[in-house]
């Protein structure tokens, strides 16, 4: 069911469950009960506000490489990637933005800007359209394709991309539409990595926490750089990491083997609710000792907006009002008028 409902953008009422998982409050490994259930224990302490509990490396890492992925202004999605060294050093960030001469990416005031934005447009998209294009009429021109209609191959070619900004098209399906490698951007995972070799920091044998799953171009470049480890949120499956590079690259949890790069979902409290759940006032009494609860007793903390009686009344002014003019209540008070 998880599978089927995963994504099915061309239905007109399909699930896509994919895109809520980065959402999450808590990402567990139900295959580890023993550590589940420490994990879970944590952050059953954290919502209702124990004062002894403190991110681990991990859920730090992950969290420093989400806010790095907020200054990314690229047109797809805003990935970051943060790395570490063993002892939970950071070593360089990066997001996927455009690079810029002299090294690192694009900033805001920024004397030129030129990212895609300014460009209005993502070139990657238009190159892919524009190969799917060439391709088409090559066919044509040895007539190895026919159209069903009148219509001139150039025109079918103009429908066809156009349709690809509709979810659930043949092309946007197609593996032509994966490719990557035409776009302006730098990925972040990339961005961490050269920025690393341009300050002279090694990565050896270091951990990269990416919000999103590397890509096959990253991954070659992160066994290469030497990284030990990576751990990641979202899935891509625009990827073919796992499928290029198995001799160096292992992706299964239960699966360890020393002399590979291993990938592995994250685990723990996630990025989202990480602020919300570590960030704390004072942890002690009036008399300076600890106070082993934020609010003195065990006490979820929830951050809501009640609203004023003020609002309360307005609303209901209004239920109370359409109420009155509906035609039912309207003749059961001619009917009570009458008698």
């Amino acid at each position: 069911m998880i599978e089927r409902d995963q994504d099915e953008q061309g239905q007109k009422h399909g699930q896509r469950l994919s895109d809520t998982f980065s959402l999450g409050d808590l990402f567990l490994d139900i295959d580890d009960r023993e550590g589940s259930e420490k994990i879970l224990s944590r952050f059953l302490g954290a919502l209702f506000g124990s004062n002894k509990v403190s991110p681990s490396k991990d859920e730090y890492g992950m969290y420093i490489a989400k806010t790095a992925s907020l200054r990314s202004l690229d047109l797809s999605r805003q990935v970051g990637a943060a790395i570490f060294s063993t002892d939970g050093e950071v070593l360089t960030l990066g997001c996927n933005e455009v690079p810029k001469a002299g090294g690192g990416t694009y900033w805001h005031n920024d004397d030129l800007d030129a990212r895609d934005y300014e460009l209005e447009g993502d070139e990657n998209e238009r190159i892919k359209r524009a190969i799917f294009a060439d391709v088409v009429r090559r066919l044509d021109k040895v007539e190895l394709i026919k159209t069903s209609d009148d219509r001139g191959i150039d025109e079918i070619i103009k429908f066809v991309v156009a349709e690809t900004s509709i979810k659930g098209s043949p092309l946007k399906e197609a593996q032509i539409m994966d490719l990557l490698e035409f776009g302006r951007i730098i990925h972040a995972e990339m961005s961490a990595i050269t920025d690393a070799a341009r300050l002279g920091k090694s990565i050896k044998g270091s951990t990269l926490y990416c919000t999103t799953f590397p890509c096959h171009m990253c991954a070659k470049h992160i066994v290469s750089a030497g990284i030990k480890r990576v751990l990641y949120i979202e899935p891509y499956p625009k990827s073919y990491a796992e499928q290029l590079h198995p001799d160096s690259i292992s992706v299964d949890l239960n699966e360890r083997h020393e002399k590979r790069v291993h990938f592995s979902p994250f685990i723990g409290i996630s990025p989202v609710r990480f602020r919300y759940l570590f960030e704390r006032g004072r942890r002690k009494d009036q008399d300076g000792h600890f106070s082993e609860w934020f609010e003195g007793i065990p006490k979820p903390i929830m951050k809501y907006t009640v609203a004023t009686y003020l609002q309360n009344e307005v609303a209901v002014s209004v239920i109370f009002d359409r109420t009155l003019k509906s035609e039912k209540v309207a003749n059961f008070i001619k009917v009570k008028t009458s008698n």
